[in-house]
């Protein structure tokens, strides 16, 4: 039972599906209590519902909960490197970036031959504009080469490193088959924007959800400079509808348009909030206008980036 519970489980977690996936988690760990592969993977999930949900004090204790499950399942399976891959993706939530890193070596230290060790350490590299993530992501797709989100997870990776052309090559192929899948949307409408491509950007959001703030974000972006009455609508709506948990989105939006003060304020909003969208704040295309800005540099520090 409880291992047929975790596998569902981690299918719904491969769909994208984590408040789902949180349930069958639950009964696995109901009914087997030192499953410890069920804690990591229950997690994960916690992190990835209280990161799109919640803010502040909620977001933190939320993610409390969520770092309490691999640290506890360590002492029944301390050589799992799944377990330390788990609590580094809460601690890069958390913006632990330190944390973060150790226990990512940890992990890797302990399972090199893990696909999903492998892909968490090349994201968590990613985010940092490190290479390596590319070298880890082919070892995990050669590991799990069936794997339905490869192409969607290794877009992301290319977009965080700069590589446009590749994400949106990635993004596409995976779009082929995954029609309007939100992710892949997302990714390829970022990289379009990097390229110059506004319009195109606005066409792969077009499949989003109505209620997704992501779709504003895009929208106030890719008419900043074409459609300047569209671009405020845009905003304005981001602001004032998704504000408690978009604050770094609006970062984003503000950073586009060559607003450098608000783009910063929302930065500062997005930190006291723990927003975990900070952690691409390094390597973020949409931030490109104010990199240059001494405050940027602050902020990366702040943080805790290399």
């Amino acid at each position: 039972a409880a291992q047929d519970a975790y596998l569902r489980g981690r299918e719904l977690a491969r769909k994208s599906k984590p408040a789902l996936a949180i349930k069958d988690f639950d009964a696995a760990i109901a009914a087997d209590p030192n499953f410890a592969k069920a804690y990591a993977s229950r997690a994960g999930a916690r992190a990835d519902v209280a990161a799109a949900e919640l803010s502040g004090g909620r977001l933190r204790d939320a993610l409390a909960a969520a770092e309490a499950d691999p640290r506890g399942a360590i002492a029944l399976a301390p050589g799992l490197g799944e377990l330390y891959s788990a609590l580094a993706f809460v601690l890069q939530a958390k913006l632990d970036l330190r944390g973060a890193f150790q226990a990512s070596d940890r992990a890797y230290a302990a399972s090199p031959g893990n696909a999903l060790v492998l892909r968490n350490r090349g994201d968590f590299l990613s985010f940092l504009g490190d290479a390596e993530a590319i070298g880890l992501y082919q070892r995990s797709e050669a590991l799990d080469p069936l794997r339905p989100r490869n192409a969607v997870n290794r877009a992301n990776m290319q977009l965080n490193l700069g590589r446009f052309d590749d994400a949106i090559a990635s993004a596409r192929g995976f779009l082929a088959g995954n029609t309007g899948d939100p992710t892949a949307s997302k990714i390829l409408s970022i990289a379009l924007l990097a390229k110059g491509r506004s319009a195109e950007a606005l066409q792969a959001v077009a499949a989003l959800d109505a209620e997704d703030y992501f779709r504003p974000t895009i929208i106030a972006a890719a008419t900043a400079t074409t459609d300047r009455a569209a671009s405020d609508c845009a905003l304005a709506l981001l602001i004032s509808k998704y504000g408690r948990i978009a604050q770094y989105q609006i970062a984003e939006v503000h950073a586009w348009r060559r607003e450098p003060d608000a783009a910063f304020t929302a930065i500062g909003r997005a930190w006291d909030g723990l927003d975990p969208g900070l952690i691409i704040l390094k390597t973020d295309p949409l931030l490109t206008p104010i990199r240059s800005d001494p405050r940027f540099g602050e902020w990366l520090r702040k943080i805790g980036f290399p």
